[in-house]
């Protein structure tokens, strides 16, 4: 059995003050999170960064047995077009949770070439431009489905 990290709300509170401490106040106008796994990383650096502006994009690595592929999630009338000049004058800040096979990461990054990205950990060979940890174990997050809640 591979050895798993249980990532807790203790290490994310720590970590998000190492990772807005490595981003710096300032740079940065709005954050995209990634769905799902983004939103709660990317909460607690628009606090720590005074950001006022989150979105979301919704996308997964995986859908049942289609492993690697890249599927955009949204709901009738809802555009997932982001303006290409905001990300190249990095205006915006893309978070994940994790970097793992790199898929999301380069995916964005067809589309949008300068979108900067953070994330708590790195498990891949795709660093973002800014992360706390590499961590070559299987990370669970505590908000992950699995994840002991009362613990």
């Amino acid at each position: 059995m591979s050895s798993k990290i249980l990532y807790t709300w203790q290490r994310l509170e720590q970590d998000a003050v190492h990772l807005a401490d490595k981003i710096g106040e300032g740079k940065y106008d709005a954050i995209i999170a990634i769905t799902r796994g983004g939103l709660i990383p990317a909460y607690y650096l628009a606090r720590l960064l005074n950001i006022k502006v989150i979105h979301t994009l919704s996308l997964s690595s995986y859908e049942e047995e289609q492993r690697g592929t890249i599927v955009f999630h949204s709901i009738q009338g809802i555009s997932l077009q982001i303006d290409s000049e905001i990300i190249e004058q990095k205006k915006v800040l893309f978070v994940d949770d994790i970097v793992d096979s790199g898929e999301t990461i380069r995916t964005i990054r067809k589309l949008y070439p300068e979108a900067p990205f953070a994330t708590l950990v790195s498990r891949g060979n795709l660093d973002p431009e800014y992360f706390v940890a590499h961590e070559h174990a299987w990370v669970e997050f505590p908000w992950e489905a699995g994840s002991r809640l009362t613990d």
